[in-house]
């Protein structure tokens, strides 16, 4: 799997691009099946999902929404929640390694 984290020129500081693509093995362990994960809670910051690659949430999870690939493909953005970007405590390296575990730990399932 590969993730990416940018920010695009027209991106304000502090919010950023997510981009996340299965390997070609990875589609082919998860087939048909929809491939949906978690998004792990980070103090400070926040997820929005771009459509349609989330699906709703079960009762009790962090956020409303889950990330869901669509043709080997997730799009979303993250962005500091409340304090500005230099001061949030959780670095951009531990989101991606975060949402890196929630994906790889979904993709266990398949064994891919």
């Amino acid at each position: 799997m590969k993730l990416m984290i940018t920010r695009p020129e027209d991106f304000e500081y502090g919010v950023w691009r997510v981009n996340a693509w299965l390997e070609p093995e990875e589609m082919n362990a998860v087939g048909n099946d929809r491939f949906i994960f978690e998004l792990p809670a980070l103090p400070e910051r926040f997820f929005r999902i771009d459509a349609p690659y989330k699906t709703p949430a079960p009762a009790g999870s962090a956020y409303p929404f889950q990330g869901e690939f669509i043709s080997g493909e997730w799009r979303g953005i993250v962005q500091a929640n409340g304090v500005p970007e230099d001061m949030c405590e959780t670095r951009l390296a531990q989101v991606e390694f975060s949402l890196r575990q929630s994906i790889e730990a979904q993709l266990e399932r398949f064994d891919a």
